[in-house]
């Protein structure tokens, strides 16, 4: 069996990782690194308009991480920081190679909680 941890993950991991910060929910914060993508994707609305993804776009940052670098299995709201931005893992997807994609939010921790709803 091909190592793909060890002879791909880890070499980009090397290449194109950047410093990170990553703030699990149940753990202290601990430094590691990421490949982070902060790109523009097509939005394709559901509203019965002609708008397509050239008109729409949405913002989704990304963090790729070698989970042999990580102290424990990331989850869907853990804190991390990249390029001195804080964000919240709104989805972790593994991939099944060693390596998982973190989606995210924006996390502003200036913010106050959303109330419960009430009715």
């Amino acid at each position: 069996m091909i190592d793909f941890d060890g002879l791909a993950l880890g070499p980009c991991m090397q290449a194109f990782g950047e410093a990170v910060f990553y703030e699990p929910i149940d753990g202290p914060g601990y430094a590691t690194a990421g490949i982070f993508d902060d790109a523009f994707v097509p939005t394709f609305p559901d509203d019965g308009t002609d708008l397509g993804p050239t008109h729409i776009v949405n913002y989704a940052a990304v963090l790729g991480v070698q989970l042999a670098q990580m102290r424990a299995l990331p989850v869907q709201g853990d804190n991390l920081t990249v390029r001195g931005a804080a964000f919240t893992v709104r989805e972790a997807r593994a991939d099944s190679r060693g390596g998982m994609l973190l989606m995210l939010n924006f996390r502003d921790d200036d913010d106050d909680t959303v109330p419960p709803f009430t009715a």
